[in-house]
């Protein structure tokens, strides 16, 4: 019977050691240090852990939330929990990790006691006020605290593409990445599901800093023109890198997370 049994209660804490910024997937064994408000973590076994176990969320730099998880858990003298073998930017949270999290920034555990609140998609960019308390005092006690907050769908949005690639074809450049998905994406055979009623992708091409040409594609590819080249760079490009960044679009969800970087032509 589960009658009982106590119900399970949220796990919070503060940083004690900076979290640095750092790239996914790959295990981190350098420490971190967390001090809980209330409540104690416990090591898993790497599968356990790739199998969704010891989540945390951590307010980053950036301020969004990292999803990062850790394998081991050590109890510290001082009364704060090192944390070792981590996981971060889980989720589609890459820009997050990369932002990293300073000392003092908040940890949640996300543990039985943390649900999700529930939204029609149709709630996308709308404005809802949110209270917070303890569990036996009414909302507008002084005890509360309240916040205006948009709802984002960023649980809908698509991941970033990974595998940004760049190779010259005469004078021209070819664009190529591939997709990531949300669902159904597990498996080592073949292509990963679309996930989405269509393909679409938004690619900006930058000189610099500055963005000199942006279109969508239907296609995890796209050929930059030779005249385009030269129209936005005003002639080819000399150097051996190029910039540029691509986003999956949603027709649910709009933009999701874009992939950037300076990659080298071949």
């Amino acid at each position: 019977s589960l009658a009982g049994l106590a119900p399970a209660r949220a796990v919070m804490g503060r940083l004690e050691t900076a979290l640095a910024p750092a790239g996914s997937g790959r295990w981190i064994e350098r420490a971190v240090q967390l001090r809980l408000v209330f409540g104690a973590l416990a090591s898993k076994a790497p599968a356990d852990v790739l199998a969704g176990a010891n989540a945390l969320a951590v307010k980053a730099d950036n301020g969004g939330w990292e999803l990062c998880q850790f394998r081991d858990a050590v109890l510290l003298p001082s009364g704060a929990w090192a944390l070792t073998g981590l996981l971060r930017g889980q989720a589609g949270t890459e820009a997050e990790a990369l932002a990293g999290a300073g000392i003092g920034a908040r940890a949640v555990l996300l543990n039985a006691a943390v649900t999700q609140a529930a939204f029609d998609a149709n709630g996308r960019g709308l404005a809802f006020d949110w209270q917070a308390g303890p569990e036996a005092n009414l909302p507008d006690t002084e005890n509360f605290t309240a916040q205006n907050l948009v709802i984002t769908a960023r649980g809908l949005k698509s991941l970033s593409p990974v595998h940004l690639r760049a190779k010259r074809q005469g004078g021209d450049i070819l664009f190529t990445w591939i997709r990531r998905t949300r669902l159904g994406g597990d498996s080592w055979e073949g292509e990963v599901p679309l996930s989405e009623q269509s393909e679409r992708y938004r690619l900006t091409v930058y000189d610099g800093a500055n963005p000199v040409r942006s279109v969508e594609t239907t296609t995890p590819s796209y050929a930059y023109m030779a005249a385009d080249i030269a129209e936005d760079f005003g002639g080819p490009i000399a150097s051996g890198v190029i910039i540029f960044a691509v986003a999956q679009l949603s027709d649910a969800a709009g933009e999701g997370a874009e992939a950037r970087g300076s990659v080298a032509l071949t």
